[in-house]
């Protein structure tokens, strides 16, 4: 069964940035449509996953960096949609240095995969701050 929401309706209740208060609200939404994701053949294109995504980078909290993993591993074209650079919210240092720390197998593909695309250049010139006001501008009415 699909969430009945929409891209615009996620940003109408959670803005973007969203308060920290709204985490947990956006996490169940996110965990939900990867659900429906999986059992629903005529899926959409991502909009509300990345949306999810993006308002949970905004906050820079490194629990939410497996679940943003998780989505963009779901399948491939959230392997696309979902930019590596989304994991690291709080910085590349400090996402890889919780990574590290987790004792996880995931975690330990994410960190690779961190590394992998470091060394190829994905985060030039990378900070936070900058990537989400391209965000920010993106998802402006």
């Amino acid at each position: 069964m699909r969430i009945l929401i929409t891209e615009d309706e996620l940003l109408a209740r959670y803005v973007l940035p969203p308060g920290h208060g709204d985490a947990p609200a956006i996490r169940t939404l996110i965990v939900e449509e990867l659900q429906s994701r999986k059992s629903d053949s005529n899926r959409d294109n991502g909009d509300l996953l990345k949306l999810g995504c993006v308002q949970l980078f905004s906050l820079g909290t490194l629990e939410d960096v497996l679940l943003i993993w998780k989505c963009k591993r779901a399948d491939f074209d959230l392997g696309c949609w979902i930019d590596v650079q989304l994991l690291c919210g709080a910085g590349l240092d400090c996402t890889k240095a919780y990574l590290a720390d987790h004792n996880d197998d995931e975690a330990g593909r994410a960190l690779v995969y961190l590394a992998e695309c470091e060394a190829a250049g994905d985060f030039e010139e990378f900070s936070p701050a900058d990537f989400l006001q391209q965000y920010i501008r993106y998802f402006s009415p």
